[in-house]
């Protein structure tokens, strides 16, 4: 020890002499005592009482557990109403501001912007996950990402992005002195990037390598989230993938992302949000730099491809079923086995609608939130749960369990995310369902006090983070206009009731359910299986649940009758062999007035006016022409249905509308009429089988009154619409194997070319056009009409007769059965 340090401590052991002690202790002298626990005599006062470690005073101080004379009492500062009021000014072009003062030397702020993928129908998909890896990147102001960084840590600062599926968010982490300095440089990341196309190139690259990261992980709810949003609302709206699909990773440029800058970061989509700053500061501040200065795309031409506007479709719920048979990585030394991963799911609620809390509620007690898995590494604040106790706590097979509430402006999701080894995922999805109509019966009293507690207890923790409270200030400002305080969400989970819980999940099961699967889903049960399980099928006379799974058939025949829901033909896509002629043109019209998402058209003519035509009629729909004569092999349809596929993704719909009517071209007429028409379909099923994971679909196939009751003068004609009558009947009965529904629409007598002039077989009846015309017949606008009603009444098997401006079914008469 150096001299300095000796002298110091010979410093404190003089001061610690001399230093005035409140308490001393005096320890009594111990005689001999006897036996372990005794107090020895010798210590003991007259008093009997012991004098052992007993404190003497020597200190005209009072005890600690006494208070000071002559000391005001204390008056401790109470927070003000201002302090806690969340601020909002609109300034002139429609930029909202909100800001909420808070203690602290240091600030966030950043932008809440109405983006996101739900927005992107028009776009390639995956625009917002390229937008979020080329955020801080080079503005007009700043050359590059390395003079960002140097600006925010001049000032201590830190930024981030962040996409959800209907919002984009620009945030930064600053001195509160830097305000100035942090809403220039927010002000230039969202409103003037440059986007160089080396900072898209580098982008395509960060995303392609997160979406290979994504695969190879253990961990595979992302992806999962993107599939069951999928299911619930199809590819539209909430249902478009958060995640780039890779196949669009070469589609996406500067124009392309410039083009949706422009349309979506526009002042009257955006709160500026701020936490611990000044209001009015902050809103001198965003003035100058958000309305001053203008958005680099107005000095720049735009483009004249893509939209012209911002989608405003409302997300519609229909339910359905997503999977994808792969390999998902497995690490034995981890202790991880390999898993196959479920969702199931119904239609929630908006986060403005009044059940909004309740189902919060409804979470927390299932297993969301703060659930438990195996695999998590500790024990969980959701072992009270009931995917906790009834699931994960009684089948060892079981690796986890989650819930999940994903709430928008307009809709909302409901799910439970399981994983297992695949040999249990049929078991899985058994013991899913039935926690699923659990939910439905009234949760117990500590049950229920429970949850809300945990739920009280994780608002008022998040909010304790700055970061937490500028995203919450942003989300409700952007919303509804204006910020709930806490105490009022922590007043309604307090009111939330069993009854209350019990109306939320009947809520919940009423909607159509929503699968996605993912992984060796060979076990997966049937779509049809779980909604009869769902709906109560398998209930005995005595109550008790058989279960309506088979773990050892994968496969079963569906117990639907051959009437199916009606279909809603907004947001969906439809691919139209021969839509350009006669009929078929009539019937594009009717198509593209329903608000259809895509109208493809494979015709072997190319007609450019009446695409045109078409695309004004409703600038909504993307109307498409690819160039297609029925009669190629199957192969080259195959060739052209991919090309399809990798544009628009999916197909709902096909319509067969290829025909000819002349009975010289023997050939021809066989080869259109019936043997294309045969191929397409053939074609399509490589997509949609849901024996090789395909979604299913609706076919339609245009046949003709003559398929039941022949024109005999046209006997060529007459047997191939005949045929299409039969091969679609078959098709119909082959739904519950296939997932593909069939129908045909068969009109009567129309005024089109295709009627004018045609030759019959032989020359028999040289007139027989002529006479054809005679009796009455429809227009082509009347059958298109009632063409589109049969579409959206869609039922399987049916064979529609649309003849004299009428649309009636046929009931076809039975003469053998096979037996099989």
């Amino acid at each position: 020890m150096n001299r300095r340090g000796i002298g110091m401590l010979k410093t404190l052991k003089s001061t610690c002499r001399t230093f005035p002690c409140r308490f001393a202790t005096k320890v009594s002298k111990i005689g001999s005592g006897t036996g372990i626990g005794r107090i020895p005599s010798g210590v003991r006062g007259k008093d009997g009482l012991s004098r052992v470690n007993m404190p003497s005073i020597v200190t005209h101080l009072p005890r600690l557990k006494e208070p000071l004379p002559n000391v005001p009492e204390a008056e401790y500062a109470a927070p003000m109403a201002e302090s806690a009021a969340t601020r909002v000014t609109t300034l002139e072009n429609g930029l909202r501001i909100a800001s909420e003062p808070r203690c602290g030397q240091f600030c966030t702020v950043g932008l809440v912007i109405s983006s996101g993928p739900r927005y992107e129908a028009a776009y390639p998909g995956g625009v917002s996950h390229f937008l979020e890896k080329l955020a801080f990147n080079s503005t007009a102001n700043f050359p590059n990402r390395d003079a960002i960084r140097k600006e925010l840590e001049e000032n201590g600062g830190i930024c981030d992005c962040q996409t959800s599926r209907d919002t984009l968010i620009y945030a930064a982490s600053i001195d509160s002195r830097a305000i100035d300095s942090a809403t220039r440089l927010l002000a230039d990341v969202t409103l003037r990037p440059t986007i160089s196309e080396q900072e898209v190139n580098l982008a395509a690259r960060a995303v392609n390598f997160e979406l290979e990261t994504l695969r190879m992980r253990p961990d595979q709810e992302p992806i999962l989230m993107d599939m069951i949003h999928a299911a619930a609302y199809g590819d539209n709206t909430l249902g478009l993938p958060k995640l780039c699909p890779p196949e669009t990773l070469e589609s996406i440029d500067r124009a392309v992302l410039m083009k949706y800058l422009k349309h979506h970061h526009s002042p009257s989509r955006m709160v500026f949000a701020g936490v611990g700053v000044d209001h009015d500061e902050l809103v001198e501040h965003v003035r100058k730099y958000f309305v001053e200065e203008k958005p680099i795309w107005e000095s720049e031409p735009e483009s004249s491809v893509g939209p012209k506007q911002v989608d405003t479709s409302i997300a519609h719920y229909t339910g359905g079923i997503v999977k994808e048979q792969c390999e998902i990585p497995f690490y034995a030394a981890a202790a991880l086995p390999e898993l196959a991963h479920v969702v199931l799911g119904f239609e929630g609620c908006a986060h403005q609608d009044p059940d909004y809390v309740p189902l919060c509620v409804l979470n927390i007690m299932m297993g969301g939130g703060s659930s438990f898995s195996r695999g998590s590494g500790g024990h969980g604040k959701g072992m009270n749960s009931r995917l906790y106790t009834k699931v994960l706590n009684r089948y060892d097979w079981v690796h986890s369990a989650t819930a999940h509430n994903h709430a928008y402006t307009d809709s909302g999701l409901f799910c439970i995310h399981g994983s297992a080894p695949p040999q249990h995922l049929n078991d899985m999805v058994e013991v899913i369902v039935r926690e699923l109509l659990g939910m439905a019966a009234e949760p117990g009293r500590e049950d229920l006090m429970r949850s809300k507690i945990q739920l009280q207890s994780m608002l008022l923790m998040n909010l304790e983070s700055r970061a937490v409270v500028f995203e919450d200030v942003g989300r409700q400002v952007l919303a509804s206009g204006h910020r709930k305080r806490p105490e009022n969400f922590i007043e309604e989970i307090e009111k939330v009731s069993a009854a209350d819980i019990q109306r939320v999940a009947t809520r919940l099961l009423s909607s159509p359910p929503s699968l996605a699967a993912r992984g060796d889903i060979t076990g997966l049960p049937e779509m049809g299986q779980v909604t009869s399980a769902l709906a109560g099928a398998g209930r005995t006379g005595l109550g008790r649940r058989l279960s309506p799974f088979s773990s050892d058939q994968h496969f079963c025949k569906s117990t639907k009758s051959n009437e199916s829901e009606g279909l809603c033909l907004t947001d969906k896509n439809v691919v139209f062999v021969a839509g350009l002629g006669g009929i078929g043109m009539d019937t594009s019209r009717e198509l593209v007035k329903r608000d259809l998402k895509n109208l493809v058209i494979l015709d072997r003519i190319e007609n450019p006016e009446a695409i045109c035509e078409l695309k004004e009629l409703n600038p909504k729909v993307k109307v498409s022409f690819y160039p297609y004569d029925v009669t190629v092999p199957l192969k080259e349809t195959t060739k052209l249905l991919k090309t399809v596929f990798a544009k628009i993704k999916t197909v709902d719909v096909l319509i067969n509308g290829a025909g000819i009517l002349d009975d010289h071209q023997i050939e021809r007429t066989v080869a259109v009429n019936y043997t294309g028409l045969v191929n397409t379909t053939t074609a399509i099923m490589e997509f949609w089988d849901k024996r090789e994971c395909g979604p299913g679909g609706i076919i339609c196939n245009i046949g003709s009154v003559t398929g039941f009751n022949a024109i005999y003068q046209v006997p060529v004609y007459s047997g191939t619409k005949a045929g299409v009558v039969n091969f679609t009947s078959s098709l119909a009965k082959l739904a519950p194997i296939t997932g593909v529904t069939a129908y045909t629409v068969n009109p009567g007598i129309t005024k089109t070319t295709l009627v004018n002039k045609f030759n019959s077989w032989l020359d028999v009846e040289p007139e027989v056009a002529k006479k054809l015309l005679g009796p009455p017949n429809q227009t082509s606008q009347q059958c298109a009409a009632n063409f589109v009603k049969a579409i959206e009444l869609n039922q399987n098997g049916a064979i529609w007769k649309l003849d004299l401006g009428t649309l009636e079914p046929i009931k076809w008469t039975k003469h053998w059965d096979s037996g099989i």
